[in-house]
């Protein structure tokens, strides 16, 4: 079970992003030089700025806690939840989350409410479906969602915010669902 566990994680990682990091964590002055990089370029590319500094490790490890947790909590609901119990959790988060949606695109109150009530109608109906999957796939981007606002609210850096608040998390949330 557990070398299942290490190898879906493993699996996960981007190779390009894995091997990225580790150069400049292996060749980096800020790290462990065991390859250095003096004389292949400028100082700036020996400094290697890009790598994330030790203070990005905590909200690194916050954001995956709490996302993994938030995910897991909502798809054990989905799994085990009696139908009103699922419907109303879904209704209500649907409309949290409508409404967390329309604060970022528009000023206007209208469209929040309009958008609030429209997902939490739609996740009211997925709640109360016969289909697991479904069910389960809504819950887990549920829990998601709010594992990253979780992640977002007890930040010391500028991972959530600089990764993916200020790109766009619309598209990257159900990417990131979708991998999993």
């Amino acid at each position: 079970m557990s070398a299942s566990a290490v190898m879906l994680a493993l699996w996960s990682i981007p190779t390009m992003l894995a091997g990225i990091l580790l150069i400049g964590f292996f060749a980096s002055n800020q790290y462990w030089p065991w390859f250095p990089a003096g004389g292949l370029s400028q100082r700036e590319a020996l400094m290697m700025p890009f790598l994330p500094h030790w203070e990005h490790v905590s909200d690194v490890a916050m954001f995956g806690l709490f996302v993994l947790v938030g995910t897991a909590v909502f798809i054990f609901i989905s799994r085990r939840a009696s139908p009103l119990v699922r419907t109303s959790i879904m209704a209500f988060t649907g409309g949290f989350l409508g409404v967390v949606m329309a604060t970022q695109v528009s000023d206007g109150l209208l469209l929040k409410i309009i958008m609030g009530n429209m997902l939490a109608f739609i996740f009211a109906v997925v709640g109360y479906t016969r289909y697991t999957a479904l069910r389960v796939l809504f819950m887990g981007l549920i829990g998601l969602s709010l594992g990253v606002a979780a992640a977002s609210a007890f930040q010391t850096g500028k991972f959530v915010p600089g990764f993916l608040l200020d790109r766009m998390w619309h598209l990257v949330l159900p990417i990131l669902c979708l991998s999993y």
